[in-house]
Order: C-alpha cells, then structure tokens, then sequence
C-alpha cells in the first residue's frame, strides 16, 4: 500500500527513534508495520474491545509485547486521557465513520507532534462538503448509526482549521491498489505541523 512509502519519504527512510499513535489501529497492522520501521514508541487504540484483543494476540504471537501498547479508547476520549503526544499520529479508515469528524481531528490535532497520516473515503465533490450517509460496517467496527464522507476541498479545510500548517494528499504511484483508491473514492493525506 502507498501510505508507508509516502511518511517513509518524509522521515529519511525510517521511523527509528519516532513515537507513534494508531488511532482507531482495528488488529494493529499498521502498528506492527511502524515498529518494524524502527519506531520506538508505537501506541495503538480502538474503541473496540473485540479489535484490541485481536491486536494484543497478534502481537504476542509475532513477539512485539515489548514494543507495542493497546488501549480501548476512542477518539473522543483522547481530550480526557493521559495520552502523550506522538511524532507520527496515523488515522486511517476512521474519519468517514465519525458523527464528529470535526471534534475527532481536533483530538488528532492534540497528540500529533509533528506528522498525521490521514486515509478516508471521499466523495466526488469539488466544494468543501460532508455527505451524511448511514453507517453499513460490520457491528465490530460501527461507532454510530451515521457517517460523515468529506470531500477533498473539506479535509483540507478541516485540517488546516484544527491546526496543522500543511497538508498533501498522497498520490496514487501504482496501480495495485484497491478500486476505491484508484476510483479516488479513498485518499491518503499527509499532515504537517512547523
């Protein structure tokens, strides 16, 4: 997938010595890719016990008990939580499932130090805009009853409103990747703050 690639151009290769949070981190794919990346600290939280109990099997089955912490917690929660902040913050497939999404990228905003990767579904749509649809997850996975699909022009205006001075959205190098990200269906952006 195109998201490592991408946060790896921006940290010379490698994450050693960065601190990461997994935000919504479902299993921990994505946090187990960033410890063997070279990340130091990796964080990952889910509002799902069930996805938690999954991740914490995985990696004590692949030996990463030492190197990884999970947490039930969702991303409303982080505002009251005794979370640090993080170099790199990934929040990836959560956005659209939100009922707050502005409220949950002011939290993304709180413990991202420097870099967010952000990855959402998208809608067609040229104007800053939030399509509300019903949410049809799997119930392991639903926060809500309903989802908010930005538009492009939308994530950028939200996240340059909850504070981050940069923003790219991450083009699509290859063409193996799933249809929607190819259909442009689903983005990944790139936050920076300084």
């Amino acid at each position: 997938m195109h998201i490592f690639p991408a946060l790896l151009s921006l940290t010379s290769g490698t994450l050693e010595g960065q601190s990461v949070l997994d935000i919504g981190c479902n299993c921990g794919f994505w946090a187990i890719q960033a410890v063997r990346a070279g990340a130091k600290k990796v964080v990952g939280i889910d509002a799902s016990v069930k996805n938690i109990e999954q991740a914490n099997f995985i990696k004590n089955l692949i030996g990463f008990d030492d190197h990884i912490s999970y947490h039930v917690m969702d991303v409303y929660e982080i505002e009251t939580s005794d979370l640090e902040s993080f170099d790199i913050v990934l929040f990836l497939g959560l956005l659209y499932h939100l009922d707050k999404p502005i409220h949950a990228l002011q939290q993304l905003s709180k413990v991202t130090r420097k870099i967010a990767i952000i990855d959402t579904h998208v809608i067609p749509e040229s104007k800053p805009m939030l399509e509300i649809l019903e949410d049809t997850s799997d119930e392991q996975n639903k926060l809500n009853g309903i989802c908010f699909y930005p538009s492009v022009s939308a994530i950028y205006m939200m996240v340059r409103h909850v504070g981050f001075d940069q923003i790219y959205r991450v083009p699509n190098l290859s063409t193996n990747l799933p249809a929607d990200y190819l259909g442009g269906w689903r983005v990944v952006f790139i936050a920076i703050k300084g």
